[in-house]
C-alpha cells in the first residue's frame, strides 16, 4: 500500500510514502499503534457471510507491520463480515470497537482512523475509559482519499475520519479503553488505525474553520493506496 503520511507536531502533512497503515501519526513520549488491512474474507476466514449477523468467533489481532499488538478489532452486535474486498456490513449497522487492557502508561491522547467507503456511521465512534467514563471526540477531520485493490487497478473512493481525544486531565489511572461506534447500513470499511501516546499532541487543527481552508478545493489530501 502506498499513502501519506500525518505527522504532528499540530498538523504537519508531507508527502512521504509509506507500505502500510493509513495517515501515520508521531508523537513524543510512549506510544502504541496498532493497524489493520486486507479486511477481507480470504484473510479472515469464519468470520460469517452475507447478511453478516453472525457472531465473530475472536477479535481480530493487527495485521499491519510495526504494530505493538496492544489492541484488537471485534464486532459486539449487529452485521459486518469480510467480503470479497473491505469489512461490510450486509445492510445491517454493526456495532464494532477497537479496543485495549494494555493501554500506555499515564495515557494522555488516544487517534483513531476509519478509512471507509461512501457510507459513514450510524453513530460516530467515542471512547469508553476503565469501562465506565465515556468521551466523545475532542478533534475530529475528514480525508479524501482512493483505495485501489490491486496495482494498477481502478481507485475507489474513499473518506478516511480521524477522531482524537485529549485525556490529559483525566486523574485516575487508565487500565483500558473502547473505541466504540455503529456502522450505517451497507457501510464498508477498509482501514483501521489507532494510535496512543503518554504526552498530548493536537494533531487535528480546530476549530471547523480550519478544516475548510486546509482541506477545501485542491487542498484536499490525496491518497492513493495499493492494496497489497
Amino acid at each position: 500500500m502506498k499513502h501519506t503520511f500525518l505527522t504532528s507536531t499540530f498538523v504537519l502533512v508531507t508527502s512521504a510514502l509509506s507500505s502500510h497503515a493509513a495517515l501515520t501519526i508521531s508523537f513524543p513520549g510512549n506510544t502504541s499503534t496498532d493497524g489493520w488491512d486486507q479486511l477481507v474474507g480470504s484473510r479472515l476466514t469464519g468470520y460469517g457471510s452475507y447478511p453478516g449477523t453472525s457472531p465473530w468467533p475472536a477479535p481480530v489481532s493487527p495485521n499491519v507491520a510495526g504494530s505493538t499488538g496492544d489492541a484488537t478489532f471485534n464486532k459486539t452486535s449487529g452485521g459486518g463480515y469480510f467480503a470479497t474486498n473491505s469489512f461490510y456490513d450486509g445492510g445491517n449497522s454493526g456495532s464494532l470497537v477497537v479496543e485495549s487492557s494494555n493501554p500506555v502508561a499515564n495515557l494522555a491522547t488516544i487517534v483513531f482512523q476509519i478509512d471507509m467507503g461512501a457510507s459513514s456511521f450510524a453513530s460516530t465512534p467515542q471512547l469508553l475509559v476503565n469501562g465506565t467514563d465515556l468521551y466523545p471526540a475532542d478533534l475530529s477531520a475528514t480525508y479524501a482519499g482512493d483505495y485501489t485493490y490491486s496495482f494498477g487497478g481502478p481507485a475507489t473512493a474513499t473518506n478516511n475520519f480521524v477522531f482524537q481525544w485529549d485525556l490529559s486531565g483525566v486523574t485516575d489511572p487508565i487500565t483500558s479503553y473502547q473505541v466504540q461506534w455503529e456502522t450505517a447500513p451497507h457501510s464498508l470499511i477498509y482501514e483501521l488505525q489507532v494510535d496512543s501516546s503518554d504526552n498530548f499532541v493536537a494533531v487535528i487543527p480546530e476549530p471547523s474553520t480550519a478544516l475548510l481552508t486546509l482541506f477545501a478545493g485542491s487542498a484536499l489530501l490525496r491518497r492513493r493506496r495499493t492494496a497489497r
